[in-house]
């Protein structure tokens, strides 16, 4: 009996450190969350301060629309708390699938908007402008965890990742396709992340790598500007007054 006590108070306390375990988590998650999302309102506010006097706006307009923004994603982030996952799940797929039609849509009909050398948006008469790639984010993830839902273990390697892989490179071929490259690369480097998630060996995704790194620097040196960025990255003290100059009164404005 005491064998069995012992037992049971054991179990008891593993159940209790899970669930604080979890709690803690999503705790750590949700500050993150909001210390991003500050930082960025705060930067965005500093970036369109003089922007927003040039165009005889408040001062503070650019930082309040942005502010609007995320109190409606707040609202729909617990709006979405209370949603069953088996309602996610039975969508999952039809968002996939509106996702594609959108981001064919912004390339191929009247409705894609071109605006500083890219055809990301997507304008439907008076409607608000819309990014169909930041929908796609979703609907990959939405698609990942429908898919690997079932056990998957005993497939072969093929069936196993062959569809994710295939949507995957599809969607981002089509993101790439408007020439918002930074959008493709993010989406590239989730659809990554959910792959290593779902089991797929850290080799096989270098080898899947390196068949794209040729279109990458491709595109990365068909623009000067381009060029430009991969250089002030690599070397930040070069050319202070020109390229790199927010770099150097950046760390300027740190170390004062």
């Amino acid at each position: 009996m005491d064998i069995r006590r012992e037992f049971d108070d054991w179990q008891n306390h593993e159940q209790a450190m899970d669930v604080m375990g979890g709690s803690l988590s999503a705790f750590t998650f949700l500050c993150i969350i909001v210390l991003i999302t500050t930082l960025g309102l705060v930067m965005l506010y500093s970036a369109s301060y003089n922007e927003a006097l040039i165009h005889d706006l408040p001062h503070y307009y650019f930082f309040t629309r942005q502010l609007m923004f995320v109190l409606l994603a707040l609202v729909a982030s617990l709006v979405i708390r209370f949603i069953p996952l088996s309602f996610l799940k039975a969508l999952s797929y039809p968002v996939l699938a509106v996702s594609i039609l959108l981001l064919l849509m912004t390339l191929f009909t009247p409705f894609g908007q071109e605006r500083l050398g890219s055809r990301r948006w997507l304008q439907i008469g008076s409607l608000p402008s819309l990014q169909p790639s930041e929908f796609a984010k979703i609907a990959i993830i939405l698609f990942y965890a429908t898919y690997y839902q079932k056990d998957r273990s005993a497939e072969s390697p093929v069936r196993r990742f062959g569809a994710p892989i295939i949507v995957s490179l599809v969607i981002t071929a089509l993101i790439f396709a408007q020439r918002d490259y930074s959008s493709a690369l993010l989406f590239l480097a989730l659809s990554f992340a959910l792959l290593l998630a779902s089991g797929f060996k850290l080799g096989h995704l270098l080898v899947l790598l390196a068949f794209l790194a040729a279109p990458a620097l491709i595109a990365m040196f068909s623009q000067s500007y381009r060029v430009k960025r991969v250089f002030s990255f690599l070397f930040p003290a070069l050319d202070p007054a020109g390229m790199n100059y927010q770099v150097s009164n950046s760390l300027k404005a740190i170390r004062a």
